[in-house]
């Protein structure tokens, strides 16, 4: 059978048409699988975005006081396995002394200027590594130790204190003296909760009461 010029033409635009069918069938399942794709990784990027604000203080980028809460039950549970129970925690309370007077006097903005480098020097001094250092609120702030005694922490945060009090912190050519108060107790047995910090506030507020710029130890 010899087909005619008319019959070409109809086989052809059947194929074609068959074809072009499917090739948007493939275009539009790949184009679905890509909005997949982006919808998905957007989905883990606002995750991320979302466990930082609930992980990180803005104004610093320490840790919250819901993440830290966190670390200390895990620090507890991990305790209650190792060395047989008896690895060693510090724990401090500490805030900057007189800072309602520098946030009234040059406004809140240097009070953010002294709580962001505070925070800096925090980090530089003690690293990331075995301590949790966390924003507890205001200018208060809460450290862990998680491998050092009472007595090595406390050569730590000697350290922390005498540097934050010999820097020269220049605030819109204001020079600003900064001193801070810290309360250390250790964590050698029982469950650590809202009394142990209490007692370490308790600490911090002795030192208050006895001029300031001090660390006290239980």
């Amino acid at each position: 059978h010899i087909y005619s010029e008319a019959e070409v033409h109809i086989v052809f635009v059947t194929i074609y048409n068959t074809v072009l069918a499917v090739g948007i069938i493939l275009i539009g399942a790949y184009i679905s699988d890509v909005s997949a794709t982006v919808t998905h990784r957007k989905l883990i990027d606002e995750n991320k975005t979302l466990n930082n604000l609930a992980n990180y203080d803005r104004l610093t980028g320490l840790q919250s006081r819901r993440m830290f809460m966190e670390r200390i039950k895990d620090s507890e549970d991990n305790k209650s396995v190792a060395s047989g129970g008896d690895k060693k925690y510090a724990l401090l309370m500490f805030d900057i002394d007189n800072f309602k007077k520098a946030n009234d006097t040059y406004g809140h903005l240097c009070g953010d200027y002294v709580l962001q480098n505070i925070s800096e020097i925090m980090r530089k001094s003690l690293g990331l590594e075995n301590v949790d250092i966390c924003r507890w609120g205001g200018e208060e702030f809460v450290f862990m130790f998680c491998n050092d005694d009472i007595d090595s922490a406390f050569v730590k945060v000697e350290n922390l204190r005498k540097t934050i009090e010999n820097k020269n912190f220049v605030y819109e050519n204001n020079n600003i003296y900064v001193t801070m108060t810290f309360g250390i107790i250790e964590r050698d047995s029982g469950k650590v909760d809202d009394v142990l910090l209490e007692s370490a506030d308790k600490l911090l507020y002795r030192g208050k009461i006895n001029g300031k710029n001090v660390v006290v130890k239980a």
